[in-house]
């Protein structure tokens, strides 16, 4: 079985976080395959504010550009 995900570990993402848009990093990413298959992204909280180190992501809420963020909403 093969997984691909839309993005690599240390790919520049942007998120809405705090109901605010956010860029940051992946540091993780956590593929869970069953009879619904999901991908989790750890993202750094760099540019979350936020104190934790890391915040979880589904795929669907994790975007390469900020317009692209935009465009879902």
């Amino acid at each position: 079985m093969r997984i691909e995900t839309k993005y690599n570990i240390n790919d520049t993402v942007y998120v809405l976080y705090n109901n605010k848009i956010c860029q940051s990093f992946i540091l993780n990413i956590t593929a869970s395959i069953g009879k619904q298959n999901h991908v989790i992204y750890h993202i750094s909280n760099e540019g979350l504010n936020n104190c934790n180190s890391w915040q979880t992501f589904n795929e669907n809420d994790v975007f390469l550009t900020k317009e692209d963020l935009i465009k879902s909403l």
